[in-house]
């Protein structure tokens, strides 16, 4: 994840590169930490179907607790 902050910090990010992280950070936790980076990826791609479903997973989950 440092690799990730370092780069982003650098440059601008591609849609996959930020995919990745926010996937394997929701796998890991599956709590609100993934969605930052879920949010910065749909700003680049707001259709990006897979990050919208995986967010919208993660705001019912915390919804429904």
């Amino acid at each position: 994840m440092q690799k990730f902050s370092e780069k982003a910090s650098k440059s601008t990010l591609t849609v996959e590169e930020y995919w990745q992280p926010a996937k394997l950070t929701a796998e890991v936790e599956w709590n609100e930490a993934a969605i930052p980076l879920l949010k910065a990826l749909l700003k680049l791609e707001e259709y990006h179907v897979s990050a919208n479903a995986l967010l919208g997973k993660i705001l019912i989950n915390n919804y429904q607790e």
